[in-house]
């Protein structure tokens, strides 16, 4: 009998050292998740591009940077990102949030957070019944001239810029600290091989930013190709930590069959709450340079274009400055690179 009472005593005993275990580790597991979340939270590293226009560099401000940290850093972040947000149907009622008539009461506190100069649009302010319809706003197009030089390839989109000369299969290319190749990009090897040693243009589009693009050169359009995939961010503070996202993220290209240049490759990515790409070119029709070829719903997105080899010479700015992996900003229509 005595035998069993110290049996049982060292069964309590090891029951009470399990439990007390269990509930150190919780406690400590909990601790380093909001320490973690904490210094994300609040650890200042600054987004800065080059300014073409005035040549000076800025900051840029980032929307929901905090969100954005805690989600792509903390542990709990992560699971979060990995489970719900990148996932097609969080964009999409996103998407479906913001073309309710309530959406309307965000813009004006959108346009004051992040400095966004109206002068541009026509349309009122008032005069916007969703917040998407105010994000996929036209613009004044007097205020965004087309480069006329038939020579020049123009930026798609407002937005900010790296270029990359003679790209090759296999070599990363850093945007913003994410690598990435071109066949893990075109999920096509056969296209892939198509632009090796070609030129590469990626502009990445903020939240502030005029979010229809536009065709960089003339030509004729064949049709969209969709390639699917998750709803990564886009913003620099996401692509810092996030490797890989755009050949994750939901993505579609055609190419523009132009005379001098070949098939020029045009790519747009969808991102973390962003309901869609919205294509409004006709395929097989002829377009000009300039003339609008779709817009992005709600979110941060990219457009990237891919030229053949010993086609393009990228403006001297924009390839010095992508050496160092600093983005320069340009307007839609703005001269980007030249035909050789």
């Amino acid at each position: 009998m005595g035998h069993s009472r110290v049996k049982l005593k060292k069964k309590s005993r090891f029951k009470y050292n399990f439990t007390g275990m269990f509930v150190f580790s919780l406690l400590l597991l909990i601790g380093v998740t909001v320490v973690s979340a904490f210094f994300t939270l609040y650890t200042n590293d600054p987004v800065n591009y080059y300014d073409r226009e005035t040549g000076a560099m800025k900051e840029e401000i980032v929307p929901g940077k905090y969100w954005i940290r805690w989600l792509y850093n903390a542990p709990l972040g992560k699971l979060t990102l990995e489970g719900m947000v990148s996932r097609k149907f969080v964009s999409d009622c996103y998407g479906k949030m913001m073309d309710k008539p309530s959406s309307a009461k965000k813009i004006p506190g959108f346009i004051k957070q992040l400095e966004i100069d109206m002068t541009p649009f026509p349309q009122p302010i008032e005069g916007f019944t969703t917040f998407n319809e105010f994000f996929t706003r036209r613009i004044d197009l007097a205020f965004r001239p087309i480069a006329s030089s038939s020579c020049a390839i123009v930026s798609p989109a407002d937005s900010k810029v790296l270029g990359f000369s003679d790209i090759s299969l296999d070599r990363k290319y850093p945007i913003k600290g994410f690598d990435y190749n071109l066949q893990e990009l075109l999920g096509n090897p056969a296209l892939a091989e198509k632009y090796r040693q070609g030129s590469m243009l990626i502009f990445r589009l903020s939240p502030a930013d005029y979010h229809r693009f536009h065709f960089p050169v003339d030509g004729v359009p064949s049709e969209a190709t969709k390639i699917a995939g998750k709803y990564y961010s886009v913003s620099p503070l996401a692509l810092l930590k996030k490797a890989k996202a755009f050949s994750e993220n939901k993505r579609e290209y055609c190419t523009i069959r132009n005379n001098t240049l070949g098939d020029v490759l045009m790519m747009e990515v969808g991102s973390t709450l962003t309901g869609g790409i919205k294509q409004e070119y006709l395929p097989g029709n002829p377009v000009a340079k300039g003339e609008e070829k779709g817009y992005f719903f709600f979110g941060g997105s990219t457009v990237i274009l891919l030229f053949e080899p010993g086609k393009i010479t990228i403006d001297s700015d924009i390839s010095e400055k992508s050496k160092i992996r600093i983005e320069t900003s340009v307007h839609m229509g703005e001269r980007v690179a030249r035909i050789k």
